[in-house]
């Protein structure tokens, strides 16, 4: 294995992920929404990945509620939850990195929508005023 297990084995991952089984982002579209693209296969595979990691993570997270509870929970149960959760977090990073950067929406505020669609849309008024 190389220096770095995830950028190693993520393509293999990448084609392990059946198109039956994508998982489509659950958000519809919004008021004040600009379609600007659809996803990528590569980017819904990246994103069904992660929406199965926190999937697997929020149904173990109660193995932690022991801890609140003075049960003692193993070294590898914290490990794993941990694993879990880092490598969720990074996925979705290099995800909208990847939209970001493919569409060249750094500087604007960019989402994934219902149907695979890649959007831009209005910073709220508050925050406007602010941006010069």
């Amino acid at each position: 294995m190389g220096e770095c297990a995830l950028i190693d084995l993520l393509p293999m991952e990448l084609s392990m992920v059946e198109e039956e089984h994508l998982i489509e982002p659950y958000e519809g579209l919004q008021p004040g929404d600009e379609i600007v693209g659809d996803m990528s296969d590569y980017e819904k595979r990246l994103l069904t990945i992660a929406e199965n990691l926190k999937e697997e993570y929020t149904s173990r997270k109660g193995e932690l509620l022991g801890l609140l509870l003075g049960i003692p929970v193993s070294r590898q149960v914290m490990a794993d939850l941990r694993r879990m959760c880092m490598k969720e977090e990074t996925l979705r990073n290099v995800l909208m990195y990847g939209i970001m950067e493919r569409f060249d929406l750094f500087g604007v505020n960019m989402g994934i929508r219902k149907g695979w669609k890649v959007v831009v849309y209005p910073s709220p008024p508050e925050l406007e005023k602010l941006l010069t």
